[in-house]
């Protein structure tokens, strides 16, 4: 029975509908809540398999008078496949899933950093025409906008910090 549970639990996570906050969550908001219920459900599955494997030594170790598997070795061999399954089992969907966040995670951090990269070099090609005040004005007011990512955030705000306040002090020595 258990078993059968655990195999529901696994094709169908429970979904956990925040109270506060009527937002749509973002994808890896979605995959922080799915992965708290994946990965207990995972670890049991690992020892589904495990044990599962320990049976099949045993049978082998055992003579050829016991021909049938007990239910629930059959229930928990089944539950293994469809875990495990290449093509169709809930870890290819797990390394799928974040195989995607990872790219997307990625593509907004790369997009942001090519729109910011290209704001600087536009402003320090223009500073004959706009003048050095303007010039360090808008350089001061670059800033990196998160994306939910902390640790790509907190990387890529403390770069664009940086290189704002290199800018800015060589043009300040320029006077």
């Amino acid at each position: 029975m258990k078993y059968l549970i655990l195999l529901i639990l696994l094709l169908c996570p429970p979904k956990y509908v925040d109270a506060q906050e009527n937002k749509p969550k973002t994808d890896l908001e979605e995959f922080k809540q799915w992965s708290d219920v994946f990965l207990p459900l995972l670890d049991q599955a690992i020892k589904l398999e495990n044990q599962s494997h320990e049976k099949k030594e045993d049978k082998k170790n055992q003579s050829k008078e016991n021909l049938g598997a007990p239910v629930n070795q059959k229930d928990s061999d089944q539950i293994v496949d469809q875990i495990t399954d290449p093509d169709k089992g809930a870890i290819r969907h797990m390394f799928d899933f974040i195989v995607r966040m990872i790219d997307k995670e990625t593509t907004k951090r790369d997009e942001q950093a090519k729109r910011l990269d290209r704001e600087i070099e536009l402003l320090v090609s223009g500073i004959n025409e706009v003048g050095i005040e303007e010039t360090k004005l808008k350089l001061a007011l670059i800033r990196w906008q998160p994306i939910g990512v902390k640790r790509i955030d907190t990387e890529m705000t403390a770069y664009y910090e940086d290189l704002v306040k290199d800018l800015l002090f060589q043009l300040n020595s320029r006077r």
